[in-house]
């Protein structure tokens, strides 16, 4: 795990966490249990005011050759990036549409050997999805 990133992360959310309080902000943090099941990682701290929110993550996983394919090789990938998500009919819940932009670093290596490929990668998306409060 990149403990910089992670630490860098955590110190943001610490900052916004402290200014939350006076200025009607929320604050929530998510985790993706594939990414530790998978030898991996993943923390995303989120702050947002009515209906935007703003997601800062990082992220690595490795991944089964039963999913890569290619036998004899080591392949993960790990990386960082943001979110910005806009509520379209409830504050912080429901239906939301969204950009995000991510640098992901791939890495591939042969086993047993010294062999290694890394290819660093940088990506905008769109996406949508439907947030459900926990109790």
């Amino acid at each position: 795990m990149n403990e910089k990133r992670l630490s860098i992360l955590v110190a943001v959310a610490a900052v916004l966490g402290s200014r939350a309080a006076s200025a009607q902000l929320h604050v929530d943090a998510e985790v993706d249990p594939t990414a530790y099941a998978l030898d991996g990682y993943s923390l995303h701290l989120g702050i947002g005011s009515g209906r935007v929110r703003l997601d800062l993550g990082v992220f690595r996983m490795a991944i089964p050759q039963l999913v890569h394919g290619d036998a004899g090789f080591d392949v993960s990938f790990d990386g960082f990036g943001p979110k910005l998500q806009y509520f379209l009919f409830a504050e912080q819940r429901g239906l939301f549409v969204g950009a995000d932009a991510g640098l992901t670093r791939i890495h591939a290596e042969r086993q047993g050997t010294s062999l290694a490929a890394h290819e660093d990668s940088f990506g905008l998306g769109i996406h949508a999805g439907y947030r459900v409060p926990l109790p």
